[in-house]
């Protein structure tokens, strides 16, 4: 596959997971995760609009919802997330 943008979405979530217990799925998610996966989803513009939600979002559960789509749209639109496995 050739890729359109590079982004780092999945170092950004395995630093942010050594930070903080994003386990607990039930919880409300920090505003410093949901930001910095907002950030990072606006550096490849089909993945601008998930931004907003991302954002906006309130619990942990939420947000990996909202990633889901992310990464189905990143795999049709070719975004390089980051590392693979």
């Amino acid at each position: 596959m050739i890729w359109r943008y590079e982004i780092n979405l999945n170092v950004v979530l395995s630093e942010l997971g050594e930070e903080f217990d994003l386990s607990r799925h039930e919880e409300f998610c920090p505003e410093e995760v949901r930001e910095l996966l907002a950030k990072e989803c606006e550096k490849a513009r089909p993945l601008r609009r998930f931004a907003t939600p991302i954002r906006d979002a309130q619990s942990i559960a939420e947000v990996n919802r909202i990633l889901e789509n992310v990464y189905d749209v990143a795999d049709i639109q070719g975004v390089w997330c980051g590392f693979s496995g």
